[in-house]
């Protein structure tokens, strides 16, 4: 199982009817390499999103367009004061929610990793007071502003189906990073092992030594008292 993962996590695919060469590892270049495909990965995803970061720029610029405009827009013929002064109050309530929204949407000047992650959870929070916006004082603003709303909802439509292009992308870039941590935690637990066994290796031949010294040492001490034994018997 652990092979397989090293095997998925550093090697390409491989292709039918060529051999393959079996390349061995140590575990220190093993874990330079995982590092390199994480340091890989993360740049193709920076490099990856960045074109819709800039649609979302480009649909945020939209929508304060829209703000603005409807901020001072009236209605084009003569309506009821009461209708009148029911779409006025939605329309702030309304316009509020969006300037909440949008000052939320700040895009990253430099993708990097950490700020897409922070990015992608504002971005799906945004998505929910614009959502919100409309669910709540669309149908009134729309009664006197139906052509601004429309424009508004298209802009909208266009942002969450972007915030779930990048959450996809980032959740499953996410799992690939995950997968490599595990896998990195793994060789270093296995590393762990290697120093421990080492280290008890170590011991087991100062033992050793240990042993051999004492048996010389032994053997030398017998062998004095043969002498001495001897040396007394014939002085006797």
């Amino acid at each position: 199982m652990v092979l397989e993962k090293i095997k998925d996590a550093l090697g390409g695919e491989e292709e039918e009817g060529e051999p393959q060469e079996v390349k061995r590892f140590s575990l220190e270049e093993m874990q330079e390499k995982i590092g390199g495909k994480k340091d890989e990965t993360i740049r193709e995803t920076e490099e990856e999103l960045a074109p819709k970061l800039g649609k979302v720029s480009n649909i945020k610029k939209k929508i304060e367009n829209i703000e603005d405009s409807l901020s001072d827009a009236e209605p084009s013929e003569e309506v009821h004061p009461n209708l009148y002064k029911s779409a006025q109050e939605a329309k702030r309530l309304f316009l509020k929610k969006l300037n909440r929204a949008t000052e939320r949407i700040t895009v990253p000047s430099e993708s990097n990793w950490e700020e897409l992650i922070e990015f992608n959870r504002s971005l799906q929070k945004t998505n929910n007071i614009l959502k919100n916006a409309v669910v709540s004082h669309g149908n009134q603003v729309g009664m006197l502003f139906g052509n601004k709303l429309d424009k508004f909802r298209r802009l909208i439509d266009r942002l969450k189906s972007l915030s779930k292009e990048l959450n996809t992308t980032l959740r499953k870039r996410k799992l690939r990073l995950d997968d490599l941590d595990a896998l990195s935690e793994n060789i270093s637990g296995r590393e762990s092992l290697l120093e421990e066994e080492k280290s008890l290796e170590q011991k087991i031949e100062d033992l050793e030594i240990r042993k051999k010294k004492l048996r010389r040492g032994w053997k030398r001490k017998r062998t004095l008292l043969k002498v001495s034994k001897e040396a007394n018997v014939s002085g006797n």
